[in-house]
């Protein structure tokens, strides 16, 4: 159970370092970012629950690793579209 919540938590410590240092700077971007994690994380829990009528689950750990991935490509594009600088 340790293991799972584990996985479960992990893509978050891990998209805040990133996006961190990405989005520093870019209100728009942040915003932008913060509105699509809790679509990817909306989603990452229905994967989590099994509530998405899939007939193979994914393992737990493939849908941790997708939400690290989806979460830093949206920090990429956040911070790709709203640079620092740029639109004020």
């Amino acid at each position: 159970m340790v293991v799972l919540s584990m996985l479960g938590w992990a893509p978050y410590p891990i998209s805040w370092l990133y996006s961190r240092s990405a989005l520093d700077g870019s209100l728009r971007g942040v915003i932008a970012f913060c509105v699509g994690a809790v679509g990817i994380t909306t989603v990452g829990v229905g994967f989590y629950q099994h509530l998405f009528a899939v007939q193979n689950e994914p393992p737990t750990i493939f849908v941790s690793l997708g939400i690290v991935v989806s979460l830093l490509a949206l920090t990429k594009v956040c911070s790709l579209v709203w640079k620092t600088g740029i639109a004020r």
